[in-house]
């Protein structure tokens, strides 16, 4: 016996796997960089590679 909604047809557009970064709240370290903006490590970087 199957449940009515075990046979619905599904499309699957995307398959979130932030999952394997640290907890999962971002995929790629751009999309972290756009969220947090500029950090202080980034400036010292710059700053010394001024």
């Amino acid at each position: 016996q199957t449940k009515r909604r075990a046979l619905e047809k599904i499309d699957l557009k995307f398959i979130d796997t932030t999952s394997k970064f640290g907890h999962g709240r971002f995929q790629t370290v751009e999309e972290k960089k756009a969220f947090m903006g500029p950090l202080k490590k980034d400036r010292i970087a710059k700053e010394e590679g001024a």
